[in-house]
């Protein structure tokens, strides 16, 4: 069956049938020549001989009443002048009559005749005997098969010839069946093996397919259908095939889903945690009454208690607005901006902060940028959360004393936003976690930040169709680099 195969099951089945019909053919044809054709050859032999003693009868009883009766009119009325069979009435001074015309195309005919006479004048045979004489002349052509004498009145006055061919009749003999009935039994057989073949072959692929979907429903998503074959059915098999490719792909998504969704939560308990365990501590201390507390100090554990639930309060707005951004519900106002412009703009709000903790920003020490616009169709709001977020990160992780340096710059047809510091930077491991939500580098510290500062920049930069990595420097420390389009995706050269 494999090697039947093609590309349409409807040339698997044509090319199938076709090879059955030859196969039946040849069959057919060794059949009827080794069994059907000598068969045929007895009953032509004895049609021969009753013919040929029928109109030697015939013809002595009239030609006795009628010596001048037509002899081929009687030879054709006994043969009815068809038939495999040819009846000749040879006179003895010589003359022929033939129960059809011998013209041109009966000379082999009237060669059987004259090796029939050969044989009469040098004694091989003897009058109206007739006999195979093996392989010699005329063995494979027409031959006399049988002969009957004529008589009138007692003296005879020819004989009757019954001529046919040996090797294959002219015609079917009457009463055999025809030769299509005896092809039809072969080519049942031969068709019906043929079909069982074919069946078989098609079963066993089917099967092959119900055994592939019964391992996929028990929930072996690694099944696979070896060699599905470039039919329809293998077509159907490929499909199967990935199907299940792209279930265990869903499989797998649902899997690192239900994962994140279990982190999540986890992190969202411990961020809420925290503040609630603080303003639980505190205002059970204002209300315990053998606590005896200043109010200085009292002021303090108020003052604390509003820090905590602002920094919840944070929080919660921060996971509503990563929801938002995460399911594509952050409608976004696109205008035209310049990236570069509201990025000198956030740094020139954050100078002061920065100064506080003695952290030297400064602008990218490549001034021709300043004098190259690039423009973005962006929301505004959007981006300066992005900036706003960003300097807000490096503010509460790089130490006091360092260095943290912003540009912007066109890069691969892109706007490409760098914020650069020379602390510690991260470690291999930590790189491709950077963006995700409530990863800090360093857990250990704790900070005033929520953890999903740098996951909502990841979120509102694809939602502009940019991108967000974090690499680190050779020279020493970590650089967090944000891609946009440009408005006019052109890069100049520098």
């Amino acid at each position: 069956m494999r090697r039947l195969r093609s590309p349409s099951l409807l040339w698997t089945f044509a090319g199938a049938f076709l090879i059955a019909l030859v196969a039946a053919g040849v069959l057919q044809a060794v059949f009827v020549y080794r069994v059907v054709q000598p068969i045929a050859r007895q009953w032509v032999e004895r049609d021969a001989r009753t013919l040929a003693q029928t109109a030697a009868r015939t013809l002595s009883d009239e030609l006795e009443r009628d010596p001048t009766a037509k002899v081929a009119h009687v030879l054709e009325v006994i043969s009815r002048g068809e038939g495999p069979v040819v009846l000749v009435y040879r006179e003895n001074e010589g003359a022929l009559h033939a129960d059809r015309p011998l013209g041109p195309g009966h000379g082999s005919w009237m060669g059987a005749i004259s090796a029939y006479r050969e044989d009469l004048v040098s004694g091989r045979i003897g009058g109206g005997q007739v006999e195979d004489r093996g392989p010699g002349r005329h063995r494979h052509g027409p031959r006399v098969m049988a002969a009957a004498p004529v008589k009138v009145g007692g003296v005879g006055r020819g004989e009757v010839l019954a001529i046919a061919s040996t090797r294959q009749p002219p015609g079917w003999p009457r009463g055999v069946p025809s030769p299509g009935w005896l092809y039809l039994p072969v080519a049942t057989v031969i068709g019906g093996a043929a079909g069982f073949v074919l069946f078989r072959g098609l079963a066993r692929r089917l099967q092959e397919m119900g055994v592939h979907a019964e391992r996929v429903r028990q929930g072996d998503l690694t099944a696979r259908i070896a060699d599905p074959g470039p039919d329809e059915i293998g077509r159907l098999g490929r499909n199967l095939n990935q199907m299940t490719e792209a279930l265990a792909i869903a499989r797998a998504q649902v899997e690192d889903a239900e994962v994140q969704r279990r982190r999540f939560l986890a992190d969202v308990t411990h961020e809420l945690a925290t503040p609630l365990t603080s303003i639980r501590g505190y205002a059970q201390t204002l209300i315990d009454p053998k606590i005896s507390a200043t109010t200085e100090e009292r002021a303090h554990y108020v003052s604390t208690i509003l820090e905590e639930a602002e920094r919840m309060e944070r929080l919660v707005r921060e996971l509503l607005d990563l929801a938002r951004l995460e399911a594509g519900h952050g409608a976004l106002d696109l205008v035209e901006l310049d990236w570069a412009e509201l990025c000198r703009n956030a740094l020139r709000r954050f100078s002061p902060r920065f100064r506080e903790r003695s952290i030297d920003l400064t602008w990218g020490d490549d001034r021709s940028a300043e004098s190259v616009p690039c423009l973005v169709r962006a929301d505004g709001h959007r981006l300066e959360q992005v900036i706003d977020n960003l300097l807000g990160n490096a503010l509460r992780y790089v130490p006091e004393g360092g260095r943290v340096e912003v540009r912007v710059l066109r890069h691969q047809g892109r706007a490409r936003l760098e914020v650069k510091d020379n602390g510690p930077g991260f470690s291999a491991a930590e790189l491709p976690y950077v963006f995700d939500r409530f990863y800090r580098a360093d857990p250990s510290r704790s900070t005033a930040g929520t953890g999903l500062g740098l996951a909502i920049v990841r979120e509102i930069v694809r939602a502009h169709g940019g991108e967000a990595h974090a690499v680190n420097r050779p020279e020493g420390g970590a650089c967090l680099q944000i891609d946009l389009p440009l408005r006019d995706a052109v890069e100049p050269a520098v």
